[in-house]
């Protein structure tokens, strides 16, 4: 503002223009309604009155601060000078609606302008109410609710990017699961921003809730706060019991005992107390007796707490069994009976012990320099599997026979009634009798004990020269006779029809038959046959009765041999055989 100094009616003088010109940079408050009259405050820089001095008149010095000011055509009423940085006035009622620049005229006629520095409207410009409501007062711990704000825009123009914040006081604790992200509310319009609350502590909490946004014409912030909402009350969950029974042994031996654990758990929020087991039993073709518990009686398990029951038992029948138990206690808190309905534990099976037994085999006769096997099986005669079966190397009772080779077997597993062999290879070194011993060890798979076969003998192994001397000797295909020695020479017979024998000579020379002659019985003859006075068989299996095909006393078995010493003399005798009645 520029100051012009007077003197006695002469012309003043005047300062530099451009430093002094008034800069107005805002009005406060922006905006106002039309309808009603509205005091402003200006501020800026430069707001200068004009100081005159009079010499010789009457009053020495005079002051003139009066400001013209104006949005658009409209002139501000009560315009008055504060201080060099502020003006004062009031908005005129009937100021149009929109946007006006104002003017500003100082006492020397200065004039400087602010664009767009007030608005004004009909009606009021953006403006936020506000309330809250909580979807649940009361819930429990671990449950959700919703808490919802309703924000109103009661103004005329828009509120942009609304934003909602949210704080909470009180012993209990609601953790936000999901949260509403920033709205725009058109004039006259509400939106709705809603969290999803979890409950994670017991107690009373209050919610207090702001908003905040900006006016859409001037910018400005603007905001609703203090909404209050609560109290959520959040009581603690029940009790709640579950059960499971913990790891069971797959098998157990008859007369083998073991532990059943049953593991009840409180995950909910109170204490439950007095837990028992309710319907306790076994079932299955298998058998089992209790030797101790179950354990505890009763037990009071505290919130997130455990308890288990456990009772020992023994296996008294062989099959398959499991076990059922349920649990029933009372709720602490709420007074309620708390229950597990029965559940079923994995199958135990109850096997005979794992028994090994052993049969050593090996050939009755063998010739010398000939290799021969030992074969040894091992049965498991129990139902539980035998594991690590192995065998000791056989014990040989003579030099007749020595090893040939030396097999080192690994051990195997032999399920119940499972067999398996092991193969000894031998050779016969010399003329005479051996025999082998042996026996086979390994473990209870059940009960991991050792069980064992005992010690297993072979049969006696004859080592002798024998070689093939005659192929049919009788040549009727007969596949039995009798053998034995009889003067220099072996005796075989009868042959299939009882009517002759051969004499082998053991040098090799021509085999020579014997044929049969038998009168007829004369004292008790049962034969019939009148026509055949001599018999030329001893008898025959199914030979006809009263023909000469049977024996002179109708003798239908196979005949036999025997020969032996009276003093010095030897004999060679011959009998029949029937098949039924007397000889």
């Amino acid at each position: 503002m520029l100051l012009c100094l007077c003197v006695l009616g002469a012309a003043c003088a005047r300062g530099p223009g451009s430093e002094h010109e008034p800069r107005p940079q805002r009005v406060v408050p922006a905006w106002g309604r039309t309808a009603e009259p509205v005091a402003v405050t200006i501020e800026g820089e430069n707001f200068l009155a004009l100081a005159t001095q009079h010499i010789g008149g009457p009053e020495p010095l005079s002051v003139d601060a009066r400001f013209e000011a104006f949005l658009g055509e409209v002139a501000l009423e009560d315009v008055t000078l504060e201080d060099a940085r502020t003006l004062r006035a009031r908005v005129p009622v009937g100021l149009g609606p929109g946007w006006h620049t104002l003017s500003l005229v100082g006492p020397l006629g200065q004039h400087a302008e602010l664009p767009r520095a007030y608005f004004a409207s009909e009606r009021p410009l953006a403006t936020l109410q506000a309330r809250a409501a909580l979807e649940r007062a009361q819930v429990l711990v671990g449950e959700r609710t919703r808490l919802v704000l309703t924000v109103e825009n009661v103004g005329s123009t828009s509120a942009l990017g609304v934003t909602p914040v949210l704080s909470q006081v009180g012993e209990g604790r609601a953790e936000v699961v999901s949260e509403p992200g920033p709205a725009d509310i058109l004039a006259g319009e509400s939106t709705l921003f809603t969290w999803e609350l979890g409950t994670t502590a017991p107690g009373e909490v209050r919610f207090s809730l702001e908003a905040w946004g900006r006016e859409s014409e001037l910018g400005a912030e603007l905001g609703v706060s203090g909404v209050e909402a609560g109290p959520l009350r959040i009581r603690p969950t029940p009790g709640l019991l579950t059960a499971r029974f913990l790891l069971l042994p797959e098998r157990i031996n008859l007369g083998q005992q073991f532990d059943i654990e049953l593991e009840v758990t409180n995950p909910g929020g109170s204490p439950v107390l007095g837990v028992k087991l309710e319907a306790a039993t076994s079932v299955g073709t298998g058998q089992v007796t209790l030797v101790s518990g179950p354990e505890p009686a009763s037990v009071d398990i505290a919130a997130g707490g455990r308890g288990v029951f456990r009772a020992r038992v023994i296996g008294t029948g062989e099959g398959s069994c499991s076990f059922r138990a349920g649990v029933r206690g009372l709720d602490q808190t709420y007074g309620a009976p708390v229950v597990v309905p029965p559940i079923t534990s994995s199958t135990v099976s109850v096997q005979r012990p794992a028994t090994l037994t052993g049969v050593l085999a090996a050939p009755s006769h063998v010739r010398p320099g000939s290799l021969f096997d030992v074969v040894l099986t091992v049965t498991n005669t129990g139902s539980a599997t035998a594991r690590d079966v192995l065998p000791t190397v056989p014990s040989v009772s003579s030099g007749v026979a020595e090893p040939a080779t030396v097999p080192s077997p690994s051990p195997v597993e032999l399920a119940g009634g499972a067999s398996t062999t092991y193969t000894w290879s031998y050779r016969a070194v010399s003329q005479g009798k051996v025999s082998f011993t042996t026996s086979t060890s390994g473990t209870d798979g059940n009960a991991r004990t050792p069980v064992s076969s005992g010690t297993v003998s072979s049969g006696e192994v004859s080592v002798f020269e024998l070689e093939l001397m005659r192929t049919d000797p009788f040549k009727d295909g007969s596949a039995f006779a009798q053998i034995f020695p009889y003067g220099d020479r072996l005796v075989l017979g009868p042959n299939r029809s009882g009517t002759k024998a051969v004499r082998v000579d053991p040098a090799g020379t021509a085999d020579s038959e014997l044929s049969f002659s038998f009168p007829k019985d004369t004292s008790g003859n049962s034969s019939q046959n009148a026509s055949a006075p001599r018999y030329s068989s001893i008898g025959a299996t199914g030979c006809t009765p009263n023909t000469a095909s049977c024996g002179p006393d109708n003798e239908d078995g196979r005949g036999f041999f025997f020969a032996g010493r009276m003093g010095t003399q030897e004999w060679l005798g011959i009998g029949g055989a029937r098949s039924g009645g007397d000889l």
